[in-house]
């Protein structure tokens, strides 16, 4: 047995020894490795799970107590970690999770000119269909009223926006004479999330496509999205409806752009006179940067 301060020396290093196994010991050291390997980041280097799973959920699952009971030099290490960590997990996960992009592209062109200007459109519509892996997603429609326009829906691949864009030529580059008014060519990203869930694309069933545009004023834009989603809630569950699909454009965060695919003419005039309908129309009306903008197509490709 010890005695005098050869036993009180023992004692000490056994409650130390028990301190350094102790499971927040342990957790302590490997905060202060995390610490210290954050010295040595620059730039946007670590991929997004490794930095969210490996280095900033760790540091974020400390308690206040335990950081306030850590040494000086560790509680500055691991807010040094945090400032530069956390930043980049989420830059990262965010360049990980690239949306699929839908372009619309309006084209019109001379009367006397639809039916080579729809050839020449349905041709490239194939030749965008054999670069993608979802070829259904490519559209061409034809408004019904005015039958020398013509709209063009494409859906950029994630890997082809995060790129720049799809290395084909333009359908209007195709189309010289025959235009009447430059293309209107509108990127957009899913708003409506049971649409972006879906990947919304083409049903074949679709007879009548009707396309829709809204510019709000800016301070509106919040009780637009709002009414928006109440309207494609109605109308996924009208008869007729085979899809609803509610974008907003990439470059005017107040502009929204409305697909609707419906079975029928009758079906979609039903639910236009809908009290959804006239109740959407009566809520944005007074919102309306321009007058509200709504056609009847049909598929031509």
């Amino acid at each position: 047995m010890l005695h005098g301060a050869d036993g009180a020396r023992g004692r000490r290093r056994f409650r130390d020894e028990r301190a350094c196994n102790s499971p927040r010991s342990n957790r302590v050291r490997a905060l202060q490795r995390c610490g210290r390997a954050a010295a040595f980041v620059s730039g946007r280097t670590i991929a997004s799970c490794y930095c969210s799973i490996v280095i900033v959920k760790p540091l974020l699952q400390v308690s206040p107590n335990m950081l306030a009971r850590s040494p000086p030099h560790v509680q500055l290490a691991l807010r040094f970690a945090l400032a530069i960590l956390w930043p980049i997990g989420v830059v990262a996960s965010a360049e990980v999770r690239v949306e699929s992009a839908w372009t619309l592209t309006f084209i019109e062109v001379r009367v006397d000119a639809r039916g080579h200007a729809g050839n020449v459109l349905r041709q490239q519509a194939k030749n965008l269909r054999e670069h993608i892996s979802l070829p259904a997603q490519i559209v061409l429609l034809q408004e019904l009223s005015r039958p020398e326009r013509f709209v063009l829906l494409e859906r950029e691949e994630p890997e082809v926006s995060a790129g720049g864009g799809r290395e084909q030529q333009p359908a209007a580059e195709l189309l010289t004479d025959e235009l009447t008014a430059p293309p209107d060519r509108r990127r957009n990203r899913g708003f409506d999330e049971v649409a972006v869930a879906a990947d919304a694309k083409a049903d074949v069933r679709a007879n009548v496509y009707v396309v829709a545009h809204l510019d709000i004023g800016v301070p509106d834009r919040a009780r637009t999205a709002a009414a928006l989603r109440q309207l494609a809630a109605a109308a996924r569950q009208s008869a007729g409806n085979v899809r609803f699909d509610v974008w907003q454009q990439t470059d005017r965060a107040n502009h929204f752009n409305v697909i609707s695919g419906w079975i029928s003419e009758s079906q979609f005039y039903a639910f236009a006179a809908s009290h959804a309908a006239r109740d959407f129309r009566q809520t944005v009306g007074p919102l309306l940067g321009s007058p509200y903008d709504e056609r009847l197509f049909r598929r031509v490709d």
